[in-house]
């Protein structure tokens, strides 16, 4: 191989490995969840807040910067406070795997209603 295949092929196999720990991290967070003394709401809150400062970070490299901020961001932010809540919720709720599954669930309801509502055609790539 050339020294391109191989450079390709180790990066390929990095992005897959962090892709991998990445899953299995926040596959734990249902449990974390459920373990906390906090409340539902308070661990909801605590998660965005330790993941201000990269997302800061982050926003700061980007040259065009974060982008016009308005009415749809506001609406955005308040329905994954929302989603994040009633995820939390649930956990503290129910069990960990029914709160899970049915949060994972969206994908599958967006769509529906997208193809119901807006006559939106589901394109293969998605599937």
């Amino acid at each position: 191989m050339t020294d391109v295949a191989e450079t390709a092929g180790r990066e390929r196999r990095t992005a897959m490995m962090v892709l991998l720990a990445g899953a299995c991290i926040i596959g734990l967070a249902p449990i974390l969840v459920r373990l906390g003394e906090a409340g539902p709401s308070a661990i909801g809150f605590w998660r965005m807040i330790f993941a201000l400062p990269l997302l800061a970070l982050i926003a700061r490299r980007e040259s065009g910067g974060v982008g016009p901020t308005g009415w749809i961001l506001g609406l955005a932010g308040v329905a994954f406070a929302l989603d994040l809540a009633f995820w939390h919720y649930g956990i503290a709720l129910t069990s960990v795997a029914k709160a899970t599954i049915l949060s994972n669930l969206t994908p599958v309801i967006v769509t529906g209603v997208a193809w119901l509502v807006f006559r939106e055609k589901v394109r293969p790539l998605f599937l």
